[in-house]
């Protein structure tokens, strides 16, 4: 999957410090989430299929997984 990840502060000599440009990669989601990157949790377009995939787990008691759907259905999405 996509995950975008957040610039790096670099420091240049002993007065210059600078954060570099975004990076994307591909890599997994626990990756991604470890590296502090940004992803496409779901998409808007098809979230009938994201309220698929995560509805099973959130009534099993997967926390992550009741974030998830609960965000759907208080964006009004679902």
């Amino acid at each position: 999957m996509d995950c975008l990840l957040p610039g790096q502060v670099r420091k240049l000599g002993t007065s210059a410090t600078y954060i570099t440009a975004r990076r994307p990669i591909k890599t997994t989601i626990g990756l991604c989430e470890i590296r502090g990157g940004e992803y496409i949790a779901y998409d808007r377009a098809d979230l009938n299929t994201a309220l698929r995939f995560w509805l099973a787990p959130a009534e099993s008691g997967d926390p992550q997984a009741q974030a998830n759907v609960g965000e759907i259905y208080e964006r009004g999405l679902g």
